[in-house]
C-alpha cells in the first residue's frame, strides 16, 4: 500500500520526474510503480529490467548473456529518451531490484539533461528481508 508521501511523488502534478524505486525483490517497488502506472493511464509509464528480460527472453536472469547488464541499460535508455518525446508523459519509473550507483548516475544524467525532477525513492529498503521472503514464497 502507497504512504501518504509516495501519493504525493507518483501523482502529477505538472512537472515530469523520473523516479526510480530501490529496495529487495518482494519489497513493493513493482506493486506501487503499477498502481501509479493505472491510476494515470498514459500520464505515468514504468520501465522495469524482469518486465524486458521476460519480454524478450522468457525469464528474469540471463546469465548466458555476457553482458546483459549493458544490454539492458542501453535498453532502458532508448525506452525513456523516447518516452520523453511523449508530452502527455509526465511519470517516468524506472523499478528494478539493483540500480547500481553507476545507473544512479547514468538516471541523474537524464534527468538533468532533459530538466527532469528526479526521485530515488528508496522507502523499499525499509521492508525487512524477512518479509520480503515470506511475500515471495506466499
Amino acid at each position: 500500500m502507497p504512504t501518504e508521501e509516495q501519493i504525493k511523488i507518483y501523482t502529477p502534478n505538472g512537472t515530469k520526474k523520473l523516479i526510480a524505486l530501490r529496495g529487495l525483490p518482494a519489497s513493493g517497488k513493482s506493486t506501487v510503480a503499477l498502481s501509479a502506472v493505472k491510476a494515470f493511464p498514459g500520464v505515468i509509464a514504468r520501465v522495469n529490467n524482469d518486465d524486458l528480460s521476460t519480454s524478450l527472453f522468457g525469464k528474469t536472469f540471463i546469465s548466458e548473456l555476457k553482458n546483459s547488464a549493458g544490454l539492458f541499460r542501453n535498453i532502458r535508455f532508448k525506452i525513456i529518451t523516447e518516452l520523453l518525446k511523449e508530452k502527455q508523459i509526465e511519470i517516468i519509473i524506472i523499478d528494478n531490484t539493483n540500480l547500481t550507483a553507476g545507473s544512479i548516475k547514468d538516471l541523474e544524467k537524464i534527468a538533468l539533461d532533459n530538466n527532469l525532477e528526479f526521485i530515488i525513492d528508496d522507502s523499499f529498503l525499509s521492508v525487512s528481508t524477512e518479509e520480503c521472503i515470506c511475500l515471495l514464497y506466499t
